[in-house]
This record gives C-alpha cells, structure tokens and sequence, in this order.
C-alpha cells in the first residue's frame, strides 16, 4: 500500500511539473513574440521619422550662360550684331553703322522720340545707347535696312579687302553708310596712312574698289 501511494505521488508531481514547464515556455514565447513586434514597430517609427525630417535636396542654380564676343567679320557675327541692335532699339533702320572685330557702332533714329537719333555702342553681345547726335532728323535722311545686307558674303568681302594696295593695314571694317553709299556697304581695311574699301551693293554684288583717307564718322570712331 505505501508502495502504491508513493507512485501515485511520483506520478502526480510529474505532471504538474511538465504541466509549469509548459506554461512557462508559452509565457516566454509569448514575451519573445511581443518583444519582437515592440522592436519592429519601433524601428519603423524611428525610420518613418527619419525619412519625414529629412530636408529635400536642392539643387544648385544654374550660372547665366556667359556671352563669347567671337568675331563679329562673319555672316553670324554681324547677324548678332543686328539682333542685338533690333532688340536694344526696336529696329534694323540706321543712318551709320560700323562693325569692327569685336565691337560695333551705330547712329540709329528713336521711334520713341520722333526727330531725335542716338548713338549705340556694342559690347558684350549687347547695344547700350552712349548719346544723341544732336541734330534733328529730316523726312528725307537716308537709312539703310540691315535686314537687307547679305552678310554671309562678309568672310569673303574681308579676304578681298585684305589684298588692296593699303600697304601696313592692320584693321579691318564693315562701314553701312547711306550718306556716303546709299544704296550698299563697304568693306574697309587700314593703316595710319590710308584706307582701301570695296564699295559693295547690298545684294553683295559689284565689289568696286575705292582708295582714300576716312571721312569723319558719326561718334567720332
């Protein structure tokens, strides 16, 4: 009988023991399981912050493109010259220009100021107006119309003028002057002495050449 309620105990125990081994496996699974998701749940909301308070990039501004002057004796250089007159006057009529490797001159009348004309330097891909003229317009001065020049023949015009018999030039010129030529332009070079010109029409045709000192030029150039 002692035998027996022995075993009966035995027996008990073991039961109750794998019984609270069992629960507290759960309980720990339980603990692992919760302390899992707490992590995650934190990690995500650490990382939602992070990504919600970071400031944009922004992106560093783009410099103005710089204007290279170029030589302004070809068919592009004297086509900006004229927009940039266009655009500084609101017109391609003038009285004088003159054009030069890296800078240009005009006398142009002011449709803002009927009667009046003013002096324009060029410089930096731009016309700025330097001072009147001083005399009053009349309905009939000559002007020519820049739109009408055929410029691309200006690289081959150059090459001419550099052979006329101007011994020591060392400058070269496109003069647009209706008072002294109506009707075209010239091509000019020089030297200290004397200035050689292809009197040219403005279709670029008869390119006749004509010798002397400079007459006086609008602006004192």
């Amino acid at each position: 009988m002692t035998y027996g309620r022995r075993s009966r105990q035995l027996g008990g125990l073991r039961h109750w023991t794998v019984a609270a081994v069992c629960a507290v496996a759960v309980t720990a699974a339980c603990s692992d399981d919760g302390d899992g998701d707490g992590d995650k749940s934190s990690a995500d909301t650490t990382s939602s912050a992070t990504t919600a308070t970071a400031p944009p990039s922004t992106p560093a501004p783009t410099p103005p493109p710089r204007v290279t002057p170029g030589n302004l004796l070809t068919a592009e250089g004297a086509q900006r010259v004229v927009t940039a007159l266009r655009e500084a006057t609101g017109t391609a009529k003038v009285a004088f220009l003159e054009i030069d490797g890296s800078t240009a001159s005009a006398l142009v009348p002011l449709a803002s100021e009927p009667g009046r004309q003013a002096f324009f330097a060029y410089a930096d891909g731009v016309f700025r107006r330097t001072g009147d003229s001083g005399a009053t317009v009349e309905p009939d001065d000559r002007l020519i119309d820049l739109d009408t020049i055929a410029w691309h023949r200006i690289p081959q015009l150059v090459d001419e003028a550099q052979k006329l018999n101007v011994p020591n030039a060392n400058r070269s010129f496109v003069l647009v002057s209706p008072e002294h030529h109506p009707t075209g332009f010239r091509v000019c070079v020089k030297s200290a002495e004397k200035r050689g010109c292809l009197k040219v029409e403005a279709d670029g045709t008869s390119a006749v050449p004509e010798y002397g000192l400079d007459e006086p030029s609008p602006g004192g150039r």
